[in-house]
């Protein structure tokens, strides 16, 4: 049987984008982040996001997922490594519908090439309170921190 995503939020009327994101943790339960770009004109700045991005057209949710990780870290796991975890609306992007993945890989930070970012790093959960978020994905990480039987 599939896994579904869970709905954080009430997800009906998105609005016309849509996202793919990904909740990458390490065998420890390290969760791995990418700092955003102060200096480009992207939402939140400075903060500390999943990786991800856009669903292009044509794709689908897992298509741009697994595009975008390795547009951003020059990781491509296989397609069966990606398991749906959570979709929300995202009001501060104009209820963006994000749909959320986790991934558990074997990695260091070596095996990462930052290619989209100001950095990365991996992160514990006690971290977590004094990281500056994006704002919508704090309930993901809410959701995944009390359901870690992923």
């Amino acid at each position: 049987m599939t896994k579904e995503f869970f709905a954080l939020t009430d997800i009906r009327n998105p609005g016309k984008k849509q996202a793919a994101m990904l909740l990458l943790t390490d065998p420890t339960g390290r969760i791995v982040l990418q700092l955003r770009d102060e200096n480009k004109p992207i939402r939140f700045p400075g903060h500390w996001s999943l990786f991800g991005g856009a669903i292009e057209t044509g794709e689908t949710p897992l298509d741009a997922a697994r595009r975008e990780l390795e547009e951003e870290t020059g990781l491509a796991p296989a397609q069966k490594m990606f398991q749906p975890l959570a979709v929300t609306l995202a009001s501060e992007t104009g209820r963006e519908l994000m749909y959320v993945y986790h991934l558990n890989l074997v990695i260091t930070p070596a095996d990462i090439q930052l290619y989209e970012g100001a950095g990365f790093g991996f992160m514990l959960e006690e971290q977590f309170s004094q990281l500056k978020l994006v704002p919508w994905q704090q309930p993901v990480f809410n959701y995944f921190f009390s359901n870690r039987n992923f």
